[in-house]
């Protein structure tokens, strides 16, 4: 037998060098591996190897008509989105050779089942998906693994918290009981929360066709090692919205709830615990596990990811102590919510009262609990108008909030930070202290600076003298970088800032792209400048190198600028915050923008992204346009898609 699939191009294989039998997840309907993409020449000898991810999906007609007529289309819609996994090819027929275990099961996959039926019921017939590979972590692996040590890799396998000794699990409530632990951590996770905000935000309203993900889970948000940016995978769920619409029907089968869960009879048109309950299947022979006041069974919309991301976030913030005070969770999710959340106390509504072991109970921010609780909220008559107060109806409510989260949230200071805090020029107790005392003085600025650049120089030569393998060390830094450039920035010259900036930009966009978090960065670099043109100089760069999915979380950091002296990359910056977040706009403004730079070719992301802003707008802005300009509204119409649909 072989675990060497033969693809359209290329040939993929099992990659157990990293990970026991090459095995990731197991997914709603799918069995994940870890493979490689092998380049063969004319000789049949490989010649490149590339990371991949073999997706194994039980083969039926139906499901591969599913998934080639929907899931597929879905991703080459969203392809230009950077945060969004690529598919690379898709083998219906694995061959009869191929054949492969599911770790933990006495299953196995093959291309079809074999003749003998004791042997048939231990296979699993499936066609084979090519994904992207993304070196890093799922958002539940970041949780448990990288922030608190949940779970260690011993003897070739993960073990998980009960399996520690004494001491490892001391070790483990130690650092979640740190304060300045907990704040890294809850601001780590309001980042997370406003990246997939702006990712669902980006697939929802600004693709051409419209996209529900419907599966939002932490399994299914990667955590890049690089640079910690969000990646969201898995859309067997997702569907498009209809032309016009805010909503979709799903068509499972009725299921009854009193017996086991399987992939032939799901529970809910996603995951067990984070879907909506719109999104679960009407019952037959048994309870429907909800009430069903207010909301129609079937009927997803955006309201539905939005309760998913809610859900996600609720687990993420109460990981350590489910994970410790609950055997069933850390061993299953899924069992642990199917047992204890079907039912209506526990499923809506939710809170953190579960991370108790602060003083007066919880302690993240009560802005984080209001968030977390409206997302989840029980849904009730009126729950889809959009002037309901009481529940999110669009990211751009979501979005605002975790931004006022974000700035009023306790952090660690910066001067508690003993990595950043230099004591190389500190020379005995009592420099310290003349360091201290006079902060501004010259002579300490001098030093300062030359020790934090050396800080710097050192962190750059890592990366470039290694080269590709040495982006681990850069994502796992990510966070020095920062405070050491900015720091630099605080004590340097003009000439010194600008090459800071310099500096600093190449590092960040050795790959000409730059996602949210990275303009957030360079944004406030420039704002240490004194005067707009040096400001306007980084702006312009951050415009031409932005991600087109990353879009309207860049221009907003940029529109808080305030600057007075416009470019047009700060036109087109402020054009685009003020179609999407200011009412009274006069969007013939944006559209006159369009008109003149329609053939710019340096920011062309930023110039389709205000058409597309401006095609999602209602036809009264349409028509407010074309009233401005004399155009009919059949030639804005057409003047918009045009731009929307260049490439």
């Amino acid at each position: 037998m072989s675990i060497q699939i033969k693809g359209t191009n290329f040939l993929y294989e099992i990659d157990k060098k990293d990970l026991p039998d090459g095995f990731i997840a197991s997914g709603t309907e799918s069995f994940v591996f870890k493979g490689i993409k092998k380049s063969v020449g004319a000789d049949g000898k490989s010649e490149l190897l590339f990371s991949c991810v073999l997706k194994f999906k039980p083969k039926s007609k139906g499901r591969i008509d599913r998934f080639k007529n929907q899931e597929l289309k879905i991703f080459e819609e969203l392809q230009e989105c950077r945060s969004v996994a690529r598919i690379y090819d898709v083998v219906e027929d694995i061959g009869d050779e191929f054949e492969l275990a599911i770790p933990e099961t006495n299953m196995s996959i093959r291309n079809r089942k074999p003749s003998d039926p004791v042997e048939a019921e231990k296979v699993i017939p499936c066609f084979c998906v090519i994904e992207e590979y993304i070196d890093g972590w799922s958002l539940e692996q970041y949780c448990r693994r990288k922030c608190w040590g949940l779970e260690k890799f011993k003897n070739n396998r993960w073990v998980k918290f009960y399996d520690f000794t004494e001491s490892e699990k001391e070790e483990v409530l130690k650092k979640y009981k740190d304060r300045k632990e907990f704040l890294r951590y809850q601001d780590k996770l309001l980042h997370f929360m406003q990246s997939l905000c702006g990712i669902l935000m980006f697939i929802s309203t600004s693709s051409k066709k419209k996209v529900l993900h419907l599966d939002i889970k932490p399994e299914n948000i990667m955590v890049t090692r690089q640079s910690e940016e969000l990646v969201l995978i898995d859309f067997g769920r997702s569907v498009f919205l209809p032309d016009g619409e805010t909503f979709v029907y799903h068509e499972l089968p009725n299921v009854h709830y009193d017996e086991a869960e399987d992939i032939n009879s799901l529970f809910s048109h996603g995951t067990i615990g984070y879907a909506a309950p719109e999104c679960y299947a009407d019952a037959v022979e048994s309870v429907f596990p909800f009430s069903q006041d207010g909301y129609e069974i079937g009927r997803m919309s955006i309201e539905s990811d939005i309760f998913s991301f809610g859900a996600t976030f609720w687990e993420c913030m109460n990981i350590v102590e489910l994970m410790t005070k609950n055997k069933l969770f850390a061993d299953s999710p899924h069992d642990f919510y199917e047992k204890h959340l079907l039912r209506d106390e526990a499923y809506f509504d939710r809170d953190l009262s579960l991370e108790c072991t602060g003083l007066f109970g919880g302690r993240y921010h009560l802005s984080l609990q209001n968030i977390i609780s409206k997302c989840t909220k029980r849904r009730s008559e009126g729950y889809l108008e959009s002037d309901n107060k009481y529940y999110y109806n669009d990211y751009n409510k979501l979005k605002n909030d975790i931004e006022e989260a974000r700035d009023s949230v306790p952090t660690v200071k910066k001067s508690e930070n003993k990595k950043i805090i230099n004591t190389s020029v500190v020379v005995g107790g009592c420099i310290g202290i003349i360091v201290t005392l006079f902060l501004l003085s010259c002579l300490y600025k001098k030093l300062e600076y030359r020790s934090v650049t050396e800080r710097w120089n050192e962190f750059v030569m890592k990366i470039n003298t290694n080269g590709e393998q040495d982006l681990r060390y850069y994502s796992t830094k990510f966070d020095d970088l920062k405070e050491i450039a900015l720091k630099r920035m605080e004590l340097g010259n003009v000439t010194q800032k600008r090459e800071i900036c310099r500096e600093s930009f190449g590092l960040l966009c050795k790959d000409n792209d730059i996602s949210a978090s990275e303009a957030s960065f360079l944004v406030a670099l420039a704002d240490k400048f004194d005067n707009d043109r040096d400001k306007l100089t980084y702006v312009d760069k951050i415009m031409e190198y932005a991600s087109i999915g990353q879009l309207l979380p860049i221009v907003a950091d940029i529109s808080k600028m305030g600057l007075s002296n416009g470019s047009l990359a700060y036109e087109l910056a402020i054009a685009i915050y003020n179609i999407e977040e200011v009412t009274d706009y006069e969007y013939v403004e944006a559209y006159r923008l369009l008109q003149e730079y329609e053939g710019d070719s340096v920011y062309r992301n930023a110039i389709r992204q205000i058409a597309i802003s401006l095609n999602n707008k209602s036809n009264i802005t349409v028509a407010e346009i074309a009233s401005e300009t004399g155009e009919t509204r059949t030639e804005v119409s057409k003047f918009l898609d045009k731009i929307e649909n260049s490439r």
